[in-house]
């Protein structure tokens, strides 16, 4: 993993904070999330709610997973959590670095995990959090979460 990924989790410097979006059709309720892995778990989850009133489709939360470090298996984490929120009828859940809760294009390089119905995507790496291929990504689930 990349010192960009680890420095922009740790940004606190004294907790790093994972910050997992979380977009549901507008009927269903905001879920508990465990956002705990078999291995690790955080010390705290602060959870959000960032409704949109323009948007009636479709309602995001944030939720914070305060972890005294970065898990050092990241990957594993990152996707136990994405699959928790895809079971609890997520259209779209992505990670990205805090501030970032949206999937518009100009954002893109601040995600890195994403899931929806066609798949789980991680961009721990700079290299490929950056790349061309991971920003087309991003914006095809935008476009996905648009339109719904």
């Amino acid at each position: 993993m990349s010192p960009t990924v680890d420095a922009a989790l740790m940004f606190h410097l004294t907790h790093a904070t994972l910050s997992m979006f979380v977009a549901l059709p507008s009927r269903i309720a905001a879920p508990q999330m465990r956002m705990a892995s078999d291995v690790i778990s955080p010390s705290e989850v602060r959870f959000y709610d960032l409704e949109d009133p323009s948007d009636r489709s479709t309602h995001l939360f944030e939720y914070d997973a305060i972890c005294e470090a970065v898990p050092r298996e990241l990957g594993a984490y990152l996707e136990s959590c994405l699959n928790e929120a895809l079971q609890k009828h997520a259209v779209v859940a992505w990670f990205a670095f805090e501030g970032s809760p949206t999937l518009e294009p100009e954002v893109s390089t601040s995600i890195y995990a994403i899931a929806d119905a066609s798949g789980i995507a991680l961009a721990i790496d700079d290299e490929v959090r950056t790349s061309a291929r991971a920003r087309a990504r991003a914006r095809r689930r935008y476009r996905r979460l648009s339109s719904s």
